[in-house]
């Protein structure tokens, strides 16, 4: 994709920028009733400088003409359905464009100087912040409700619905457990090591492991397993780790974290009838609903109208649901195109962790959204591109290292 490494110290100070912003500093809001800004918002005319600067280097690829017919569907969509005027709906537009900067900007980033100088580091305090958080100490946790998007999760955290103590389930500085569950998935592969490896580097994935588990995502919990089979399945030949480690590490973590947990909420993936779990009900009432707006507007939807679910006070809990609601089948399809295409492009060639990384995430990305929206998170959106630029460097990295 990138044909040198020029300017690649700069990439890697901006991707300490950019995980820093997204992950320990709070959104902005300048004004109260206007839409919050994350602090890398703030950051992307010199990411956009950065990329322009570059941009001799990048040639063209497919995954760049997906891009641009997501972006055209939307447009269409919203044209479709009257919504021109609308300034909320071009939020999606700009999210596009993020997303595709920082893929661009991490393309140009070696991936052991990011583990190592940015990814480690951030990793350290973000771990000390949620359990800092996990047990109210310095009862930091009023700071927390009053700076980050914390709501109901950082209000109600360890009490349930009568306001008795209950589970508790680590949201961190994310706002949301099944949010923050995937950021420490995302750490987690991340920091599998390779064979040879020493012995101390496990306990980076463990570490992980154990946070992540604190989080009582089940559906991320499910996620990771799933992921975790078909690496051995599929890259076991292809790739250099110890399985048995890998296995023993993942273990530690989710035994140690089991100490901690009070798991009514865990166990009850495996005790409860399916038939009486009340939040999976009322999914299957949002889908059923939705399902039959998506009938009456099959081919464009009914554009991003996001104060449709404001108004209504209901969330989609389906990513491939909301993406067909919003742009009808034909969105949904290039949609799984941003999605998959970037991972299947690197099945026969999962040998090298950059690629490897992208592989597990899309996994953990594609099976979270079966019941969660984490695309349309700003957050996690940010995350999976910088999952697909390490990838997408990797040719241009290998080539100038020789």
């Amino acid at each position: 994709m990138m044909n040198g490494l020029r300017g690649n110290k700069a990439a890697l100070i901006l991707s300490g920028l950019i995980l820093v912003s997204l992950l320990l500093l709070p959104e902005l809001n300048f004004r109260k009733g206007f839409a919050s800004f994350q602090v890398i918002d703030l950051l992307m005319p010199l990411l956009l400088i950065f990329v322009y600067l570059r941009r001799k280097l990048i040639t063209w690829r497919p995954f760049f003409s997906i891009l641009i017919l997501f972006a055209l569907l939307m447009l269409t969509s919203i044209f479709m359905n009257g919504r021109m005027a609308v300034t909320r709906d071009y939020f999606e537009f700009y999210k596009l464009l993020k997303f595709s900067v920082v893929f661009l900007i991490f393309s140009f980033v070696a991936l052991p100087d990011f583990i190592k100088y940015v990814a480690k580091p951030v990793f350290v305090l973000l771990a000390i912040v949620n359990l800092f958080h996990y047990f109210n100490l310095f009862d930091i946790n009023t700071l927390i409700h009053a700076h980050y998007n914390g709501g109901i999760h950082i209000e109600f955290f360890g009490l349930n619905s009568l306001g008795e103590p209950g589970t508790r389930r680590m949201s961190g500085l994310s706002g949301n457990p099944n949010i923050n569950s995937i950021v420490f998935g995302f750490f987690a592969i991340l920091f599998i090591p390779q064979r040879g490896g020493k012995p101390r580097t496990y306990l980076w994935l463990i570490a992980a492991v154990f946070l992540m588990f604190l989080c009582q995502s089940r559906t991320n919990l499910i996620a990771f397993v799933v992921m975790t089979v078909l690496t051995f399945a599929i890259a076991k030949r292809t790739f250099n780790f110890n399985a048995k480690n890998i296995v023993l590490s993942v273990l530690a973590g989710f035994l140690i974290a089991m100490l901690l947990l009070q798991n009514d909420y865990l166990n009850s993936l495996f005790t409860q009838d399916l038939t009486k779990n009340t939040s999976l009900l009322g999914r299957f009432e949002v889908w059923k609903h939705l399902v039959e707006m998506i009938i009456q507007k099959p081919f464009f939807g009914h554009g991003p109208f996001k104060e449709y679910f404001y108004q209504n006070k209901m969330y989609s809990e389906s990513e491939y649901i909301m993406q067909t609601w919003r742009y009808g089948f034909f969105g949904l399809l290039v949609f799984l195109g941003v999605l998959l295409y970037p991972a299947v492009r690197t099945i026969g060639k999962l040998s090298v962790k950059n690629n490897l990384i992208l592989f597990q995430f899309t996994i953990l990305m594609a099976v979270n959204s079966l019941t969660n929206n984490p695309f349309s998170d700003r957050l996690l959106m940010v995350l999976f591109a910088i999952a697909i630029g390490l990838s997408f460097g990797l040719k241009q990295i290998a080539q100038d290292e020789k």
